[in-house]
């Protein structure tokens, strides 16, 4: 165990040098027939609750907070995203980064000339599972000040992400105004491949999100986008251990005051409808009470099965 109080005074700092498992449970390997493109593999991870630990060595809790600089060696037909600040791409340096002392030709294949490096730091102390990468063939749309979208390179796709999400920075400036300055420097998004199997990733600085968030819309944005937003005004910055994990919830409250005060208009594709309203106030009560009711059923369903000493189905 290292004491980060005598490190921090001292500006004494130790190494280590790990491996992980092609099976690590937070590393997701797509094979091309689960991307959009189809071309490159893709390659992501998914930390929460507890797997940033097969990842790197780590007291991995939300009682514990780290930073870090990261340095991803991949090759150059690809891109990698982290949520981090993206320092540089360079060269590779032969025999960084302790790549010496691994078998196997490490040190051959990290100095390839076919691959680069892409630096990463935080100077935030975020949550271990907070920790995040992708890398694949990606390409990228400015939406906002402070926002980019990452998709995998496909024209078509970008195209609709871009304007899915171009209502980002009014989000942001909206949560400023009822939360208090946005904590992160950055509010990027990633859209995952078709493959991903959750709704997003609160990852500071990039989010990721699932694509089924691109409607033609923008009411995936409001719904997925807003929700993750509002997650680092709640759990992300203030759990302490797994018991706070209610606090998860607190997001959903905090989205649904914010979704309150951007009321936005959805074009309704047949042609014969007129645009309707989603949000505003009378659309936050509705939701409300129809959450209200949903989650009552599931704490009744869960006291239940306790009584009866079984699993629910």
């Amino acid at each position: 165990m290292v004491d980060n109080r005598s490190s921090q005074q001292t500006g004494d700092s130790v190494a280590m040098d790990s491996t992980n498992s092609p099976s690590s449970t937070s590393i997701k390997w797509l094979s091309l027939p689960y991307t959009f493109n189809k071309k490159h593999p893709f390659v992501y991870t998914q930390c929460q609750s507890i797997h940033a630990r097969s990842i790197f060595p780590y007291q991995d809790t939300p009682a514990a907070r780290i930073c870090y600089t990261s340095l991803l060696n991949i090759p150059h037909e690809l891109s990698a995203i982290m949520s981090a600040s993206h320092v540089e791409s360079r060269p590779l340096v032969f025999d960084e980064g302790h790549s010496h002392i691994l078998s196997y030709g490490f040190n051959l294949l990290w100095s390839s000339k076919t691959r680069v490096i892409e630096q990463f730091h935080i100077n935030h102390l975020i949550l271990p599972y907070l920790f995040a990468f992708a890398v694949g063939e990606l390409g990228s749309r400015e939406v906002g000040p402070r926002t980019t979208i990452y998709v995998e390179a496909v024209d078509s796709l970008l195209d609709a992400a871009a304007k899915e999400f171009a209502g980002t920075e009014e989000m942001i400036m909206q949560g400023e105004k009822l939360f208090g300055k946005y904590p992160w420097e950055r509010f990027d998004l990633l859209v995952l491949p078709p493959s991903f199997p959750y709704g997003g990733m609160e990852n500071p600085m990039m989010v990721f999100l699932t694509p089924t968030v691109i409607k033609g819309d923008v009411s995936g944005a409001q719904k997925r986008e807003l929700l993750k937003l509002c997650s680092t005004y709640s759990a992300v910055m203030r759990s302490k251990c797994f018991n706070d994990c209610w606090c998860l919830f607190a997001s959903i409250q905090v989205e649904r005051r914010e979704a309150s005060a951007l009321p936005i208009q959805v074009e309704r594709k047949e042609a014969s409808a007129l645009p309707i309203q989603v949000n505003g106030r009378k659309h936050r009560h509705f939701r409300f009470k129809y959450s209200s009711i949903h989650q009552e059923g599931k704490v009744e369903g869960m006291l239940d099965c306790c009584q009866r000493g079984g699993n629910e189905e």
